[in-house]
């Protein structure tokens, strides 16, 4: 659609409908939009999930991946990441909104514990906020970004231990997990392996010539493409924020917590629940209440007789110390706003009324704004221009999508005039994963036809912080690979391919010939194969490959005094032989109780596990879950 509007529509109006089409919603708030239009990846009761987080999941997951697929991630392991990733961000918002309506809520001292706990932003066991920020630099997020994601995920947290809480395990679990795990098996084997039988091996060039033919349709070289492009970045735009005393002063009070503890209130209160009776009655006697308070009565006392708070009651109505967070807004609010001995006037909330009275205060030992060092306020600064630009990259995007439309075919002098660079990358692949290759959005613009012929291209929302604009350099379409090019590769394959052959009709044709351990052991020394004397093995045994050691445990019993004997082809290209002569199941009174009772948590953390999982299948069963059309084709 954007091609056809490039080829019929010129001047402002083009340029308008364009910027409709590629930057509605660009970058403001959480959403990025798309090459078809949508701008998010599914919406759960009506709530959307951003597509750019989508796509970052992807796109990190996909960059995981490829370490373990040099050749490229295979199209259904790809598409299956995809759907995993979606799966979870749906789970994820279900969880987050039974999280609000249960009103589930971490605190930010809570919040602050919980990163002073973790290693990587400690020295010698201390929390250290220089490399607190340095790490989350690496990573890419800002400190708020990190505590809003962490805060949501200890909330979720709270759920999950909710259900989990009420999980447990039955002695009869115990014992059967006890006798599958602690399971022993005493076995022997020889392994035959398919090195010994490579020198054995000729291949012809006839034979390579052959396999050539016969494979000529996965002998392909893949599309490749070179391209030139230059990208927008949040980091670029925050340069040219404004940024005073004044300004970094009144952002520090709202994340000056970080830099030590936060301010805390000792208060008593009484609470007139409005649950029940009539509301107005209700007010009327907590204002009879307040108004014996401004007449001298004793707060502890009135507090003991009236407050609806039966847990603070006995106390005098005495609530501790407590930190902005952990009270709801209005009583919060209130706390925070009196002095010493002061009580507040009615504080309305979703319990009823309040009557509060501060009695001591902990004052922050967070440094005053004037006193942060150079490095503080750096930091300080930096934080305050990323989280300013994070809504702004949308309107710049838009003014630079207007230059390089009118470009056409040349990115060069829109560069120039914005202060940027051209950047080049060469032979990217499908299978690429370097550099922009691991975009996939980018992927879809270089390898579509209407940028074969070097033009540029519209914006690609590559995240909430990063545009781009490319152009293709070159274009090399999937050609037959010659012969030579692959006479190597395929000379090995087929080298391995019959070294592993003949490594398992040599153990075929040695378990025709023997019928006994002893037997097995004789022929491994004359053929000089590896042989393990017969021992006893555990389901986490070391140093057995895994598809023996799984052979040997999915082997049927002994019978009597008949060992069980089989084969197994390895992945490697071996083949292995052994002996089972003996199962004995785990015993369970020689289980000590520090391990029964690790086995206990085991069984009822995998049992927490099922309630949780019962608990989102029917949380998913009753939302309004949606997938528009244009996302599933884009995913797929």
């Amino acid at each position: 659609m954007l091609q056809l509007i490039r080829s019929r529509v010129t001047g402002i109006l083009a340029i308008v409908v364009l910027v409709l089409i590629t930057l509605s919603f660009v970058f403001f708030g959480v959403t990025t939009p798309s090459l078809t239009g949508v701008n998010y990846a599914a919406k759960v009761n009506g709530v959307e999930i951003p597509l750019n987080e989508f796509r970052s999941g992807v796109q990190r997951a996909e960059s995981r991946y490829s370490q373990y697929y040099p050749d490229g991630i295979p199209d259904e392991t790809r598409q299956q990441l995809r759907d995993n990733i979606l799966d979870t961000m749906i789970r994820d918002e279900l969880i987050r909104q039974r999280i609000y309506d249960d009103r589930y809520r971490i605190t930010n001292d809570a919040l602050l514990d919980q990163i002073k706990s973790i290693p990587q932003f400690q020295i010698n066991g201390q929390f250290d906020r220089k490399v607190y920020e340095q790490q989350l630099l690496i990573a890419g997020q800002s400190p708020g970004q990190f505590e809003r994601s962490l805060k949501n995920s200890l909330s979720i947290n709270q759920l999950r231990n909710a259900l989990a809480s009420s999980a447990f395990s039955i002695p009869a679990e115990i014992t059967q997990k006890q006798i599958l795990e602690n399971e022993q098996r005493s076995a022997a084997f020889a392994i035959i392996p398919a090195s010994r039988f490579k020198e054995q091996v000729s291949i012809s060039d006839e034979d390579i010539l052959a396999e050539y033919e016969a494979s000529k349709a996965s002998l392909l070289s893949e599309e490749a493409v070179d391209i030139e492009y230059i990208e927008l970045t949040t980091q670029d735009l925050a340069k040219d924020v404004e940024v005073n005393d004044e300004i970094l002063a009144d952002y520090y009070a709202s994340v000056s917590f970080r830099f030590g503890t936060p301010e805390e209130r000792e208060a008593r209160h009484i609470l007139i629940a409005t649950d029940e009776g009539d509301p107005q009655e209700k007010k009327a006697f907590a204002e009879s209440l307040l108004e014996q308070i401004e007449n001298g009565a004793d707060f502890g006392e009135l507090a003991k007789e009236h407050s609806d708070d039966l847990g603070s009651a006995a106390s005098n109505g005495e609530l501790g110390f407590f930190g902005r967070g952990k009270m709801v807004p209005e009583f919060e609010n209130a706390a925070f706003s009196l002095d010493i001995g002061e009580t507040s006037d009615l504080v309305k909330t979703q319990y009823g009324y309040h009557i509060i009275q501060v009695t001591d205060i902990k004052e922050s030992d967070s440094p005053a704004f004037a006193d942060l060092d150079e490095e503080q306020r750096t930091s300080l600064e930096s934080e305050y221009r990323q989280l300013q630009v994070e809504g702004y990259l949308g309107e710049r995007a838009e003014e630079l999508a207007n230059e390089v439309f009118d470009a056409r075919d040349t990115l060069s002098d829109v560069a120039q005039n914005n202060g940027l660079t051209v950047k080049t990358q060469k032979n990217i692949t499908r299978s690429s994963f370097a550099g922009l290759a691991a975009l996939q959005e980018v992927k879809k613009a270089i390898f579509s036809e209407e940028l074969r012929n070097g033009t540029n291209s519209d914006l690609i929302a590559a995240s909430a912080d990063q545009a781009i604009f490319l152009r293709v350099t070159e274009y090399r379409d999937v050609r037959q690979k010659s012969l030579d090019e692959v006479k190597a590769q395929l000379r090995a394959q087929l080298e391995s391919k019959a070294a592993s052959k003949m490594a398992a009709d040599a153990g075929i044709a040695l378990q025709a010939e023997i019928s006994s351990v002893e037997e097995l052991q004789a022929k491994a020394e004359e053929n000089d194969y590896s042989f393990t004397p017969e021992a006893s093995i555990t389901r986490s045994q070391a140093g057995i490959q895994g598809e023996l050691l799984g052979a040997i445990f999915n082997a049927s019993k002994p019978q009597g005094e008949q060992a069980v004997e089989e084969g197994v082809e390895m992945n490697n290209g071996d083949y292995a032989i052994f002996y089972l002569t003996e199962v004995t199941p785990g015993a369970v009174d020689s289980m000590a109780e520090t391990e029964k009772q690790a086995a206990s948590r085991a069984i009822s953390a995998q049992n927490g596990n099922n309630e949780m999982n019962a608990y989102l299948a029917s949380l998913r069963e009753k939302a309004d879950i949606y997938i528009p059309p244009e996302q599933e084709e884009l995913n797929n």
